[in-house]
């Protein structure tokens, strides 16, 4: 563990730093209080370090992976509901289409649909917007869209992370080796 007064190394790739694509050959960096240092310069117990934390956020990534997908998956799920509603309420007059209206996960009671084209959306922090099937639809297919964007970008720290990650372990593995041959 570091002291208080020591920066927390922050694994960073060429790439990352400059801007561009890596070229063979090059160091790879980490950050540490705003400076770039070279992950060859590091000591044994430092990479060890770093490769711990580099495991542990991989892990919360892959974890946060998981909660966008099942996300991603709940917003596409009411998408097909409405368009499955528009199809069956197409044209028929209010209070005409009936259904089972959830008391709680085992009691149900018959109701009827007031409005067949409009529906209430959940948009966050507790607020309810009414809107049109097709508004709510659209709603929704932009959030997986942001949700599979999001994706996207935590897909490409955990690479250049696993990167990094497999860098130090290896170069970790040769270091406990030069000095378990050299005695």
């Amino acid at each position: 563990m570091s002291s208080s007064s020591e920066a927390e190394p922050v694994a960073r790739t060429d790439e990352e730093t400059t801007g561009e694509e890596g070229k063979e050959g090059e160091e790879t960096k980490i950050g540490i209080g705003g400076q770039e240092i070279p992950l060859q310069s590091l000591n044994p117990q430092q990479l060890q370090q770093l490769a711990q934390q580099l495991k542990v956020e991989l892990s919360q990534m892959g974890n946060n992976m998981k909660q966008f997908q099942i996300a991603g998956d709940r917003f596409r799920g009411s998408a097909e509901c409405l368009g499955m509603l528009q199809k069956q309420a197409g044209g028929q007059p209010a209070n005409t289409k009936k259904l089972l209206v959830p008391l709680n996960n085992a009691v149900y009671m018959d109701g009827f649909v007031s409005k067949p084209d409009q529906v209430l959306v959940d948009v966050g922090t507790g607020y309810y917007c009414e809107k049109s099937i097709q508004g709510a639809t659209d709603f929704l297919n932009k959030k997986v869209d942001l949700v599979q964007e999001q994706m996207a970008n935590i897909n490409q720290v955990v690479k250049k992370k696993q990167a990094v990650y497999e860098e130090a372990v290896t170069m970790l593995m040769k270091m406990q080796k030069e000095m378990g041959g050299g005695e």
